[in-house]
């Protein structure tokens, strides 16, 4: 993929101009009502436990929150239970899961870091959500910040495993394109970083050649070394530019890099024995 290609496709992950990656999280979830009642209590009832009054979140009394629940039918007479903690039963726990992010969750733009929380009013409902969010990969951790709890998870793979959970399909595209670009960002970045210190460091070996052949050439000379020793000064002031496996192909015949590393070696010993 060209230079060209890749900011087309950055371009396009992060194109959804104004809403917050968080946002966009919450808006999907938000339209997902359960069909099966007790799915649709337990994510009431997490809703009704969660809530901490932050703004944009769905916030008042259980009675409210049932009747302005987005897309809650009017004539299901839905029982809001009060769990204490999520249930056993997995696509409960998905759905209690849900209420609880859509009452006080929110989530990083994955641009810049992967972060996913849910926070708390007490240690107590933290516990309750980090065993919401615990699953196959998601392994969630409770911290306490300005006198509330959050319960979290800050590795990418948990946060897809738990995007899909909550049933945020469009957000796990969303998510994993971006993660994609960044990989392949990274990857890009690595493999220049590496070249670029394989070739500081071939320079700065050719330089100390150099300088190591050419006092030997002003003092004793280069035809009185042994013809190996001979062969590899001349490669090295005819190319000085050239790394150790080039000038080994240019040798004859050819030397592995071990033979050549061991002739530049010997001329190193040999000028450092030459007083000027």
């Amino acid at each position: 993929m060209n230079t060209e290609t890749l900011t087309k496709t950055e371009n396009k992950a992060s194109s959804a101009a104004d809403l917050s990656f968080s946002r966009r999280v919450r808006a999907e979830l938000s339209k997902i009502v359960p069909i099966d009642d007790d799915c649709l209590s337990s994510q009431l009832s997490a809703l009704s436990s969660f809530r901490i009054g932050h703004s944009g979140h769905i916030r008042g009394s259980a009675d409210t929150l049932k009747a302005q629940y987005a897309g809650l039918p009017h004539h299901r007479d839905i029982s809001l239970s009060h769990l204490t903690g999520p249930p056993m039963d997995e696509e409960m726990k998905r759905a209690y899961l849900r209420g609880a992010y859509l009452a006080a969750g929110s989530m990083s733009d994955p641009e810049k870091s992967y972060h996913l929380e849910i926070v708390c009013q007490s240690a107590r409902t933290a516990e309750w959500a980090a065993q919401a969010m615990e699953a196959e990969m998601a392994r969630p951790k409770i911290m306490e910040r300005k006198g509330r709890y959050v319960a979290y998870i800050k590795e990418a793979d948990q946060i897809v495993e738990t995007l899909g959970r909550m049933g945020a399909s469009k957000a796990v595209i969303a998510f994993e394109n971006i993660r994609i670009i960044k990989d392949m960002r990274n990857s890009v970045n690595r493999k220049v970083n590496c070249e670029a210190a394989n070739i500081e460091k071939t320079i700065d070996a050719s330089l100390r050649q150099v300088r190591d052949i050419e006092k030997i050439q002003r003092t004793i000379g280069l035809g009185k070394l042994p013809r190996g020793l001979r062969e590899a000064a001349d490669l090295r002031l005819t190319y000085p530019q050239l790394p150790l496996s080039e000038l080994c192909q240019r040798c004859s015949p050819p030397v592995g890099k071990s033979g050549m590393n061991h002739r530049f070696r010997k001329l190193e010993k040999i000028a450092s024995e030459i007083i000027e």
